[in-house]
This record gives C-alpha cells, sequence and structure tokens, in this order.
C-alpha cells in the first residue's frame, strides 16, 4: 500500500496538471506589458488607459469589454481623424490582435476610456482592469497611474474631441 501512494500521487498531479493546460493556455494567450493610466486633474470624469498586448497563440484573440472597480464604466475607443483633420473617438466592439501580433494602446489610437472615477487617482496609485476575451476568459491587469508627460493635462491633450 506504501508502494502506490508515491507512484498515485504523481499520476494525479500529472493528470490535474493535463486537464488545466488549455485552462492555462487561454489565460496566456494574451500578455499585457507596461499597463498605464494617464493621471488626471481630480474633477476629470474621464481617463484613458494605455497598454501592449502581445498574443502568443496560433489563433486570433479578441477582446470584447473591460471592467475596473475603479470606474463605474470602462469602454475600449480608437482615436481617428476626419477627412477635415478633427481628431474623434469611435467606440469599439472588440479589439483584435492576430496570432503572434501585438496591438498597442497608446495616445492618439487605441485606449480604453474610463469613465466617472469611483474616487481622484494620483500618480503612482495601482488600478486593476479586466479584460474579457471572445472565449469568455478574463486577463486581469494592474495599470500605473502616471502623470502627463511634457505638461500638457490629460484635458488638453485627447478631450478636445467629440465622443
Amino acid at each position: 500500500m506504501k508502494r502506490l501512494i508515491p507512484i498515485g500521487l504523481p499520476v494525479v498531479l500529472l493528470l490535474a496538471f493535463m486537464m488545466a493546460l488549455p485552462l492555462l493556455a487561454a489565460e496566456t494567450a494574451l500578455m499585457v506589458h507596461d499597463p498605464w493610466i494617464r493621471e488626471a486633474p481630480p474633477v476629470a470624469q474621464t481617463q484613458a488607459g494605455y497598454m501592449m498586448i502581445h498574443n502568443g497563440s496560433g489563433k486570433e484573440v479578441s477582446i470584447v469589454s473591460a471592467t475596473s472597480p475603479a470606474f463605474a464604466k470602462v469602454e475600449m475607443h480608437e482615436t481617428v481623424t476626419t477627412k477635415e483633420g478633427m481628431s474623434t473617438m469611435k467606440a469599439m466592439e472588440r479589439m483584435t490582435v492576430q496570432p503572434g501580433g501585438q496591438l498597442t494602446l497608446a495616445p492618439g489610437g487605441y485606449h480604453l476610456m474610463l469613465i466617472a472615477p469611483v474616487k481622484a487617482l494620483k500618480s503612482k496609485d495601482k488600478v486593476p482592469l479586466t479584460l474579457k476575451l471572445e472565449d469568455g476568459s478574463l486577463v486581469q491587469v494592474e495599470a500605473e497611474v502616471r502623470a502627463p508627460q511634457g505638461g500638457k493635462s490629460e484635458a488638453t491633450q485627447d478631450h478636445h474631441h467629440n465622443h
């Protein structure tokens, strides 16, 4: 009987690991690098979230929504320039990352629009974000709040646009 226990335990662990592999694969298909939120004045009702998202899988992966306990609502947006040269933001239903590719969320492009903060955020604060993928899996991210670069505030950089 003692002989069966040492052999049985590794077999059970191996089976458990093999059953968990699909879950691990879905969870690690997207790797998020450098997630951050631009600091805004305490009265601001919107902020923007940025990050680099890499798809390490062999199939395209779509982000269909995002949430954060620090904001009442999170939307996925793309900044586009009209024929007249005006910048405007377009809400997106999904953001797709190609197999082996990357998607950059950066000022002037794709971003997360963070709406109605629960409390004012300051530089160096950490904010949890959850990205929901089309297959139902979730990617947990912690974004750092950063002070604006070059002396321009969030209000003057991104919010003279039509939503």
